[in-house]
């Protein structure tokens, strides 16, 4: 099968062989986003300030490199926080793995032998962590079985399913303004010419990318964020990325000074977007939106990257973005006090989590009692809550190890799950009755009707392709993700859509039955992938696809 070699010192690892092999392996995953598994990003680690334990496991078949796991070992922190407010911490010795995409044959006996193998060689370190793990991934699966591994680690995932956000890059900037519907395009176009004559005609977007623009950017950095953003952003760092290529982040200036700005890095054809900011003096004239628009276009224009990643959370600048389930994973050793550790943060995680449900249940009550737009009711009920809380310890021990909190909350938790939920029932059977998923689950209507439930609402890769050009069904699970009640009340109310999905039904259809699907299907939770991005008219789709003949004329 091969076998696992650990070089431990950075200065090894700059052999000519090995980076040939390396660049070659990253060459063969191209289109991915690779950016903290490549050599010139490994590189800048071992030049930082604060010199990196940087060490790289290279896995060998036949004498040659066949994979490459480029590995930092640094502390890891597990903070006792609400919002700013850090309560205490708990430290421990760290093995991280750079990137969620490990480059070696993606198969459980590879993981397995290379995990086992960093336990041994890296056996000061408590836990190794993996950051940005894609849900749909093989190791993911991986770490989710029952294998042998459990027997060495627990595995823990600190912060849950988190969603993440990425876009394609077309190939103009009309294409790119196609995802929007007309009123979005006249919006971006009106607050595009508000901000310019407001800096008297002087707006312009400065792209940093060598190291002559770092200090303009830091200067930008200085004024639009606060300190605490600021930290981990030194300048000797951006011009040591800028003089490898991987700085590409933008600032949009006034001859009063700068606007907005956004930190990124660049490695291949994508660019990793960390930070936006802007002056919020001018808050209302839409500075970060002007930056975003325009920061596409430069990006459509001079054909820089393929596709923008905003990793973890949801960014303000989400529409026509893709939707992609991540989690940070700890693979963290079975010692008791480890153990002790890791349950004591999971379980005031989960507290804080449900204390944040029951105070915004509480404003959405004394809003709806005021007599404004009835809010969303459909955030995660306290036993979902603790469901998740508990999934997040992928072990088998972990219900045994967590039956005194769960006595605490059985009683609450059982509560909300076992009284039927009227108005989710009622969602459900317009979901069905209405033929949402005869388009929006895959061979729904193929299969008359016998899909399994969690495998509904998903959308499906089948495009409609008519004078309009060819359109996909949404994942409806990742789309309701990012509404409120109240938000896809207002949208649907107002929607108009490509063919052939009938807008027009939706915008009759009652508040209340609008309600009643945005619940039930917020409650069948995210799953599944994005559909394909729409193709334009004059475009050949990629097959499967349904041909619509023109109208009559």
């Amino acid at each position: 099968m091969g076998d696992i070699r650990v070089i431990a010192h950075y200065g090894e690892t700059r052999a000519d062989d090995l980076r040939v092999a390396w660049n070659t392996l990253i060459h063969q995953r191209k289109g991915e986003a690779l950016f903290y598994q490549s050599p010139p990003y490994f590189d800048h680690l071992g030049q930082r300030d604060q010199k990196c334990a940087l060490s790289l496991a290279v896995f060998e078949h036949e004498s040659a490199a066949a994979g490459v796991v480029p590995l930092w070992s640094a502390d890891a922190t597990l903070a006792f926080q609400i919002k700013k407010l850090r309560l205490a911490a708990l430290t421990y010795s760290c093995l991280r793995v750079l990137g969620a995409t490990l480059l070696v044959p993606q198969s459980p006996a590879v993981f397995e032998q290379l995990f086992v193998k960093l336990a041994d060689r890296f056996s000061q370190c408590d836990l190794i962590e993996i950051k940005g793990l894609p849900t749909s991934s093989e190791l993911w699966n991986f770490l989710c079985s029952r294998s042998q591994l459990r027997k060495r680690f627990f595995v823990y995932i600190p912060s849950g399913r988190r969603m993440c956000q990425w876009t394609d890059v077309p190939d103009t900037f009309d294409l790119y303004m196609t995802r929007f519907r007309r009123k979005k395009r006249y919006n971006l176009k009106r607050q595009l010419a508000r901000l310019d004559q407001h800096a008297g005609g002087s707006l312009k977007l400065q792209r940093i990318e060598h190291a002559a623009d770092v200090p303009l950017f830091m200067d930008a950095l200085e004024r639009l964020t606060s300190r605490q953003r600021m930290e981990g952003i030194a300048q000797r760092e951006l011009v040591d990325l800028a003089q490898r290529g991987l700085l590409l982040s933008y600032v949009l200036m006034s001859s009063t000074g700068p606007c907005s700005l956004a930190f990124g890095t660049r490695f291949g054809s994508t660019q990793l977007v960390h930070l936006f900011a802007h002056d919020s003096s001018i808050e209302h004239l839409s500075p970060g939106t002007v930056l975003h628009t325009l920061m596409m276009r430069d990006l459509i224009d001079a054909k820089v990257v393929r596709r923008v990643d905003y990793g973890f959370g949801e960014p303000r600048y989400r529409l026509g973005n893709q939707l992609e389930e991540r989690v940070t994973v700890m693979l963290v050793r079975r010692t008791i006090a480890n153990w002790s550790g890791i349950m004591a943060h999971a379980t005031f995680d989960g507290a804080i989590d449900v204390m944040k449900q029951m105070l915004r249940r509480r404003r959405e009550k004394d809003s709806s009692a005021r007599g404004d737009d009835e809010p969303d009711p459909v955030i995660l009920s306290r036993g979902n809550m603790f469901r998740q809380f508990y999934q997040r310890i992928c072990t088998n021990t972990a219900i045994s190890a967590l039956a005194t909190a769960a006595a605490l909350v059985q009683p609450v938790a059982f509560a909300a799950t076992d009284k039927p939920d009227p108005v989710r029932e009622r969602g459900r059977y317009v979901v069905t009755t209405s033929g949402c998923n005869d388009c929006h689950t895959p061979d729904y209507a193929m299969k008359g009707g016998n899909v399994d439930e969690s495998k509904w609402l998903t959308g499906d890769a089948l495009g409609w392709r008519g004078p309009w050009g060819t359109t996909y069904p949404v994942n409806l699970r990742l789309y309701m993700q990012n509404l409120t009640e109240k938000e896809w009340i207002a949208k649907a109310k107002t929607l108009e859509t490509r063919p052939p999905m009938p807008w027009f039904n939706l915008r009759r259809m009652t508040d209340n039955d609008l309600r009643a699907i945005h619940r039930y299907i917020r409650s069948l939770g995210p799953a599944g992938q994005p559909a394909p991005a729409f193709v334009p008219p004059n475009q050949e789709p990629q097959p499967p696809y349904v041909s619509f003949p023109a109208p009559p004329k």
